[in-house]
């Protein structure tokens, strides 16, 4: 095969920018949700796509911008689909538990990079204000939810709203670092965990009245 074919196959594999940005993203991802974060170079990213550094680094400029780029992942994994749309605050609350847990256990070093130190070793301040910020979005959602439950009558007596926050979301992240078992079983175990949340909370609905009972037709 002749140098200039080679070359044009080349070309032709290569993969769009978008795909591949999104490629090193991912690795780097994996590698600062890692426990070897100090690992997190030029050259262990591009091992990990599959290219030469610079390779890399026609799609980065430099390794801040990588990292962003993994912030922008982060928040694409916690937001998806945010916020979620029901009339009843406490069932808006359960499609964002549930959809929460399931990002925590489809991509188990999301929590590693959003509630501990890994990416502290790596990201500016300005990468790390961001995930505080959506830090501070989840929680704002879940407390909101909760004081337009209160509002509406629909919390059980006794209860406030910013105990019951720290309790939901408390629970939220147990769940979602939950491990073994099948995925449906998880799943489950999470819609059961939500269910007794819900029943703790919601105050019980005012009992229908019962009717005067017809009289027995002889």
């Amino acid at each position: 095969m002749s140098p200039e074919r080679g070359s044009r196959r080349q070309v032709r594999s290569r993969k769009p920018a978008g795909v591949r940005r999104g490629e090193i993203a991912q690795a780097a991802f994996e590698l600062l949700s890692s426990h070897r974060v100090r690992e997190f170079t030029a050259q262990a990213v591009a091992r990990k796509v599959g290219i030469s550094d610079a390779a890399l680094f026609r799609h980065f400029s430099t390794m801040d911008g990588i990292v962003g780029a993994v912030v922008d992942k982060i928040e694409q994994l916690l937001f998806e689909g945010f916020p979620p749309v029901a009339a009843d605050p406490l069932e808006r609350l359960g499609l964002f538990f549930a959809a929460r847990v399931a990002a925590l256990r489809r991509h188990p070093g999301l929590s590693r990079l959003v509630f501990f130190e890994h990416l502290a070793q790596a990201a500016g301040a300005a990468d790390l204000a961001r995930v505080r910020r959506f830090r501070e979005k989840s929680i704002r959602f879940v407390a909101g939810c909760l004081e337009e439950a209160r509002q509406g009558g629909l919390l059980a007596p006794g209860f406030e709203v910013r105990p019951l926050t720290t309790l939901v979301v408390g629970a939220l992240l147990a769940t979602g670092h939950a491990s073994g078992g099948a995925s449906g079983r998880l799943d489950a175990d999470a819609a059961r965990v939500w269910r007794t949340l819900e029943a703790l909370i919601r105050r019980p609905r005012p009992a229908q009245p019962v009717g005067p009972r017809s009289p027995r037709r002889g």
